[in-house]
């Protein structure tokens, strides 16, 4: 008896210390579980939604998956909790969240394979983990962790909570290169339904999915997916929840033909306008981050997860139709070019002509609609933002305007298009010989003629004269800051040669300045971003700065309108569109054509419209195509519509009134200046109006001997006499190796010289102009 005594005392003195290092061990483990907070379980998966500015939604974001939570189990349909439960937990509405039976089932396959292995687990311990433990490692601490909070989770929720939070945080794998998360995504990246609508054999194949996503994959295994969706359809039958004619119908459901294999729904967003959601994630993070004082990593989460609503200033029929006009404009096919492989080999590619427009509000510069190309799923760069050298569409930002501002000319004044070197240390002969686009020097012109017609010669004078620093000073004010320090040394600057470049995006926001009446505003596209439960993160606030004044801004409009209406204007080809409303704008190329440009403005809305290659490749120019056209059709095409509708007239200030003036001289026209359709109405400030009559439009008369124009004198022959109406042009020396460089305009000017016959000249040529009292202006 004594010995029995003895064995039970040590054995449950052994039994006591084996529960103790138990206990102790398993306290252990616990010493470091985390709190369960019920925040953690509350919309596990929110996706951020993006509005247009009347409040239509136009995007979610999908950046760490696609995340469509369902707010009630109601949502999920019949079908959905019953699959569900078959495949993972068919004890799950009788169990306290964990199966002892199962754990034990778990335990020895994790003996057999010296390790921990999945199994085991209930649906409440999967929302756990997919709660609190989201590195998925598989531990023995972990698990104990896990079973531990299953246990107080459903002391606290409700088993329809419990499912409903597991439903919408279950990852279903990548869908057309999303990662899909919660079932209600995962139908209609599948199905192209909601959860609630799907039937019993497709909420099987779906339930089929989470156990394994990358082996029960329906675009590389579906086979395998299939076969697990026909085991669940039977544990379905098992457990009741199927009669056996709705299991028949089931099983012989064409499951697989019903999946979806189009790529509807794009990585990372969702969304008819993909590229404005591409650039709200590059804009709300760092707004997030600055006004919730955070880090820009979680700014970014919560973009993505958190359930933010992003309201933007877009236009929804605005947007739709930029989206039409580029889907329907007659771009070129396809080329084809050659790169050289890794061996040597030569590999042909192709590469489509793309575009990148941004149409926005001139005061406010709220973007209204955005084109970032052709097609976000074949070409994901976003032409909107990606900057480029801007060719002529520069002219008028850091020539034209900053020489209007600082009152070194007037649109009427006088500049000389002639031949010009100018140093350049990295020429191979030390100098620059810019040239025009048509290869020729045109003389005597106004300033207003130069920029309508884009000759390239005078805008370098001019900006040699002021000095490419302040150039490149007003490009920065006006928001070009891709015009980089080296090009502020650079009379390359003038015609939009530069080493930095500008994007569509930035040269619209500076044109809209000009409208604004000189005000610079930033653009925007973001106007508000609340949290999930409708706090305010952010809101915008408009920061204008005055870059030109009020004249300055409506004289340069005067002469951009030129640009259009003129039938010599590189925008003529718009011409219509101002019998509908003012329209003013500017033309850029690159050279050998690489880029188009066309930025343009009414006085309510500015659009800005690049056309190119994403490698360095000419534009086409076979016929229908036209090069330098395209940008500014799809500008016509676009704002015709909202020309007609609105009407509206550029604002002018009483300061500035128009002068008849003379396009050689510059002095106000006299009868023989408009006998020879030498005039144009100009505008002035009151201030800097021009005083003098021009003088030097003269009758003259001529003779013709071997070809060349003279002086006609008393000796010359009455019969060969002409009289003509001439200008007398300031000289101009020719160099004689260059004849192909003299202006054009030599060839109606006043000879120089008397018939080389003798006698004294007949006509008494006047070589200076006189200051009179100006006349009333004329129209």
């Amino acid at each position: 008896m004594r010995r029995r005594r003895t064995a039970l005392a040590l054995g449950l003195s052994a039994v006591s210390v084996a529960a103790g290092c138990v206990l102790g061990f398993g306290a252990y483990l616990l010493r470091d579980i985390p709190t369960l907070r019920m925040s953690d379980f509350v919309d596990l998966s929110a996706a951020s939604l993006v509005y247009a500015s009347d409040g239509t939604l136009i995007g979610r974001f999908a950046g760490h998956g696609d995340r469509r939570p369902l707010h009630s189990l109601q949502a999920a349909g019949k079908n959905i909790p019953l699959a569900f439960i078959a495949a993972e937990d068919k004890d799950f509405y009788r169990h306290v969240g964990i199966d002892p039976a199962a754990i034990v089932r778990s335990a020895i396959d994790d003996i057999r394979h010296g390790a921990i292995r999945s199994g085991g687990s209930t649906i409440t311990q999967q929302t756990v983990k997919l709660a609190m433990f989201p590195r998925q490692e598989r531990t023995l601490r972990r698990k104990l962790q896990e079973m531990a909070l299953a246990l107080e989770l459903e002391q606290r929720q409700t088993k329809p909570q419990i499912l409903l939070e597991y439903l919408n945080a279950i990852y279903f794998g990548r869908m057309n290169g999303v990662p899909v998360y919660g079932i209600e995504s995962a139908a209609l990246h599948v199905f192209g339904r909601r959860a609630q609508d799907v039937t019993a054999a497709q909420a099987a194949l779906l339930a089929a999915i989470p156990n394994n996503p990358s082996f029960f994959s329906l675009r590389f295994h579906p086979d395998q997916v299939r076969k697990r969706q026909i085991r669940i359809l039977s544990k379905m039958r098992e457990l009741k929840f199927l009669s056996s004619r709705e299991y028949a119908a089931a099983i012989s459901a064409p499951v697989l033909s019903e999946v979806r294999h189009d790529a509807a729904l794009l990585a990372p967003y969702e969304s008819k306008t993909p590229f404005i959601l591409a650039q709200v994630s590059r804009l709300a993070p760092q707004m997030i981050a600055e006004s919730e004082r955070i880090p820009l990593e979680q700014a970014r989460d919560q973009l993505e997860s958190g359930g933010c609503r992003i309201y933007t200033s877009i236009d929804r029929e605005l947007q739709a139709r930029v989206a039409n006009v580029l889907h329907s404009s007659g771009f070129p096919p396809p080329i084809t070019y050659t790169v050289r492989g890794r061996f040597g080999a030569h590999i042909v590619r192709r590469a489509e002509e793309e575009a990148g427009l941004v149409l926005l509000q001139n005061r406010s510069a709220r973007i209204l609609a955005l084109a970032g190309g052709r097609n976000y799923a074949r070409n994901q760069v976003n032409h909107t933002l990606t900057r480029r050298q801007a060719g002529s569409s520069l002219k008028p930002l850091v020539v034209y305007g900053p020489a209007l501002e600082q009152g070194i000319i007037t649109p009427g004044s006088i500049v000389d298009d002639i031949f010009r070197e100018y140093p350049d240390p990295y020429a191979t002969n030390g100098v620059w010989t810019p040239q025009n686009w048509d290869r020729k020097y045109h003389g005597l012109m106004t300033v207003r003629d130069a920029l309508m017609q884009s000759y390239n010669l005078p805008a370098i004078e001019l900006l040699s004269d002021m000095g490419p620093q302040t150039g490149a000073r007003f490009a920065w004010q006006l928001g070009l800051s891709g015009i980089e320090r080296e090009d502020a040394n650079s009379l390359g600057l003038a015609i939009g040669g530069t080493h930095g470049g500008v994007s569509p995006l930035e040269l619209a926001s500076a044109y809209a300045t000009l409208p604004a009446g000189g005000v610079y505003t930033e653009p925007s596209l973001i106007d508000r971003i609340d949290d999930a439960f409708g706090n305010p993160i952010y809101e915008r606030r408009a920061r204008p700065r005055r870059v030109f004044s009020t004249n300055t801004a409506a004289l340069l409009t005067t002469m951009l309108e030129q640009v259009i209406k003129s039938p010599y204007g590189t925008a003529h080809n718009l011409h219509a569109l101002q019998n509908l409303g003012d329209v003013a704008g500017k033309t850029g190329t690159t050279d050998d054509n690489r880029d188009a440009w066309f930025v343009g403005y009414t006085p309510q809305y500015t659009m800005s419209a690049w056309v190119g290659y994403d490698i360095p490749h000419a534009l086409l120019t076979t016929p229908p195509y036209h090069e330098s056209m395209r940008a500014t059709k799809l500008f016509g095409q676009i704002m015709e519509p909202l020309i007609a509708r609105r009407r509206d007239q550029f604002a002018f200030p009483a300061a500035i009134r128009p002068y008849r003036i003379c396009t050689k001289s510059g002095q106000l026209a006299s009868p023989l200046c408009k006998a020879v359709n030498e005039t144009e109405t100009d505008y002035f400030p009151v201030s800097s109006a021009p005083t003098d009559v021009c003088r030097d439009h003269q009758l003259v008369m001529t003779v013709r001997v071997a070809g060349k124009r003279y002086l006609a004198t008393e000796l010359t022959p009455p019969e060969d006499i002409r009289t003509e109406i001439l200008f007398n042009r300031p000289p101009v020396a020719i160099d004689p190796r260059r004849t192909h460089a003299a202006p054009t305009d030599l060839s109606e000017s006043l000879p120089t010289q008397s018939d080389p016959r003798g006698g004294a000249p007949l006509t008494d040529i006047q070589r200076n102009s006189t200051t009179v009292t100006p006349p009333p202006p004329s129209p």
